[in-house]
């Protein structure tokens, strides 16, 4: 029930239990507990036993737990901290386990992730064993991983807790790479690709390389189709429309123009993806749908600008 998302009340539906009393009515009677609170009841104590196994095998390892964590935000905008921790056991063998996944309530400020990390430290009776950190390369995880070593070394100093953290903070290769990747594709902005180069004396700041990074989008095919998808997104008029026309509800005068190239009944439903800076693989998801929709898509521009409600310069291009 727990992996299939089944709401515990499901065993007091009377369908439910008839489905089994087909199966089986001695046991189901004996067996099938009457109300979804005995479900909760039950979850709950198969999570302590695993609790209990998962810190007594960490307990008997000699070696340092070592921790990686990320933030995520569910559909339902709640924040979760994930945190998981790598070590060998007793035998040697690398071992893998989510301790835990708490809500993070409040700004996701490092410290506010420390709170939450240091939590879970003591639930698991990791004092004293902890070895590197792993995290992707936001500046808040530098200042949860800072956080957490002053916590547990209170006698070094400001200094000291910097250097210790050059060698404790383990980067994410994967997303460097990632955003590397994206920049190359978002467009070319000479200033921006030098501040980029390891090599290069024009360095630029946070706020300067955010303000370029947003006019370089705006000129490459990538950066404009980002933008066009998250303005028709952004607005539920907007979103109708694309909709509509993707069914072949069309004007008059695009009737004319455009009516046979939308026949396609298969991608009568379907909505453009947007990207997102922080899910992998997002921005191929954002071309490949607006590869699938370039038709209805092409509709919808020519209409907005015909509006005046979106710019020519916006538009995508053969040669893009």
């Amino acid at each position: 029930m727990a992996n299939s998302d089944i709401p515990f009340t499901v065993v007091e539906s009377p369908d439910f239990r008839q489905l089994f009393h087909m199966l089986n009515e001695s046991m189901t009677s004996t067996l099938l507990p009457k109300g979804g609170d005995t479900m909760r009841t039950w979850l709950n104590d198969i999570y302590l036993q695993e609790f209990e196994s998962v810190v007594e095998r960490m307990a008997e390892s000699p070696y340092k737990k070592h921790l990686s964590f990320d933030l995520w935000t569910s559909p339902g905008t709640a924040a979760f901290l994930a945190v998981v921790a790598h070590y060998f056991d007793v035998s040697g063998a690398l071992q893998t386990h989510l301790l835990a996944l708490p809500r993070i309530r409040g700004s996701h400020t490092g410290e506010n992730i420390a709170v939450g990390i240091q939590g879970i430290v003591e639930q698991f009776d990791l004092t004293g064993q902890l070895g590197y950190f792993q995290a992707d390369n936001m500046d808040s995880n530098d200042t949860c991983i800072s956080a957490v070593l002053a916590h547990y070394n209170p006698t070094l100093t400001v200094r000291q807790i910097t250097a210790l953290k050059l060698i404790k903070r383990v980067r994410c290769t994967g997303h460097i790479l990632n955003l590397v990747a994206k920049a190359f594709l978002e467009g070319k902005n000479k200033r921006l690709m030098n501040s980029l180069d390891p090599n290069s004396q024009a360095r630029l700041s946070a706020v300067e390389e955010s303000k370029l990074l947003e006019e370089w989008r705006k000129s490459g095919p990538i950066g404009k189709l980002h933008f066009l998808v998250h303005w028709i997104r952004r607005s539920p008029q907007r979103r109708d429309a694309f909709s509509g026309i993707a069914k072949g509800q069309l004007l008059e005068e695009e009737e004319e123009e455009f009516g046979a190239i939308l026949s396609d009944k298969a991608i009568a439903n379907l909505q453009l993806r947007a990207d997102n800076d922080t899910r992998w693989h997002s921005v191929y998801y954002m071309i490949d749908r607006a590869l699938t929709l370039r038709d209805p898509l092409e509709v919808f521009c020519q209409r907005f600008v015909r509006i005046a409600e979106l710019e020519d310069e916006s538009l995508l291009t053969q040669s893009d």
